[in-house]
Order: C-alpha cells, then sequence, then structure tokens
C-alpha cells in the first residue's frame, strides 16, 4: 500500500479530537453503558505479516478516560521472531511504543461506538540476514506512522464482552487494512482475561490479555 505523508499523518491525529467532538454532539441521549475505559492490560500477542515477518510480543497498554466520551491511551509493546523469505531468512527483535486518543457513545443499551486514533513509533532489529545460512548483513530498522480502529462495544452478558470493526494499519513492516474482534470475560469487579483478532491483507493476528480495572 501506498504510504501517508508524515505532515499527513500528524494532522490527522491532531484532527481527531475536533472531529470526535463533532461527532459527539450528534450522538443520541442514550444513558451510559457503563463499559470500563479506565484499566491497565498486560497480554501475548503472536503476529505473522504476510508469511515473512513473525513475532511473537508481550504486549502492556493502558486506558484513561478523561470524560464520559473521551480517553486515553498508552501502548508499550517488546517482541521477538524472525523475518522469513525464500532463501533469506532473520532473527528479529524489537520494540513499539504508541499513544492516541479514543472515543465513545453510546448506540443503544449495551452497545457503544468506539473510534480511536493512535501515534505509533516501532523499532526493530534484523540481527542479520542469512542466505543459504550465511550472514550477509544486519539491518536496523524503526518507523512512525498512525493506527485507527472504529467499531462497537457490546455487553452480551453481565460477565461477557464483546467487541469487533475495522482498523487501519499504516505503520511496521507494511500499512494494512482489516477486521479486529475482542471478547472479554469479568472475573469480578477489578479483574479482566480477553482474547483478540485481527484479520488484516497482510497481518493475522491473535492474543490473550489479562486486565487491571480501575
Amino acid at each position: 500500500m501506498t504510504r501517508f505523508a508524515p505532515k499527513a499523518l500528524v494532522l490527522a491525529i491532531c484532527a481527531l479530537p475536533v472531529a470526535l467532538q463533532a461527532a459527539e454532539a450528534k450522538t443520541s441521549p442514550v444513558k451510559s453503558n457503563d463499559f470500563s475505559y479506565n484499566y491497565a492490560q498486560l497480554g501475548y500477542v503472536m503476529q505473522d505479516w504476510d508469511g515473512a515477518f513473525d513475532v511473537d510480543a508481550i504486549d502492556a497498554q493502558l486506558s484513561m478516560a478523561i470524560d464520559e466520551h473521551l480517553f486515553l491511551r498508552g501502548q508499550f509493546q517488546v517482541f521477538d521472531g524472525d523475518f522469513d523469505v525464500g532463501f533469506v531468512d532473520a532473527d528479529t527483535d524489537g520494540w513499539l511504543l504508541g499513544a492516541g486518543v479514543g472515543f465513545n457513545t453510546p448506540l443503544a443499551d449495551d452497545l457503544d461506538l468506539v473510534v480511536t486514533g493512535d501515534l505509533v513509533h516501532i523499532k526493530y532489529e534484523n540481527d542479520g540476514y542469512r542466505v543459504f545460512g550465511v550472514r550477509v548483513a544486519n539491518v536496523d530498522d524503526d518507523d512512525t506512522g498512525i493506527r485507527l480502529t472504529g467499531g462497537v462495544r457490546m455487553r452480551a452478558t453481565q460477565e461477557l464482552e464483546l467487541a469487533g470493526g475495522l482498523y487501519l494499519n499504516d505503520v511496521g513492516p507494511q500499512d494494512d487494512i482489516g477486521l479486529f474482534g475482542d471478547a472479554l470475560l469479568h472475573l469480578n469487579d477489578q479483574f479482566d482475561v480477553g482474547a483478540g483478532v485481527k484479520l488484516g491483507g497482510d497481518l493475522t493476528e491473535f492474543g490473550v490479555f489479562g486486565r487491571y480495572n480501575f
């Protein structure tokens, strides 16, 4: 896919709060569904980028509500894996740092619209490309871009939440657009466990996580 220009990425992130405030003015007066947007989360993620860039990651996320519709987001991830195409392969490791804002509003009882936008920086190092087992080069790379999601969050039962929608990723090994889905099981008022999946043109991702609500 064609990458967005860096200035366009910055403008998109800066314009997001304005767009969300405009959307807030048009939302219907459904009572709050009392979903928690204040939590810390730790999980394990497996990513397969078009069969080439395959990594396992430890993923930490933070969400903090700043009013009834807006919340701040943060993410830190460390990963390790390999890059393997044809006769070329390399061990890969690196990290990812993201920060952004989210918007939520009730659509109906037990159903929220949720939109997020993050500015993300990723850095990874290939510990020597190897061709037929012979090391030929070390490669370091980094990238900064945006990640957008739009979808719904639904309370299926008092113990189970479901979420899903569309995502756009413009950072990392490849640009990508696809679908995401999450399931969240409430253990008690503070602790949840969950699982998530992303299925895109280039990315297949599965993850599990634990969440502490505060």
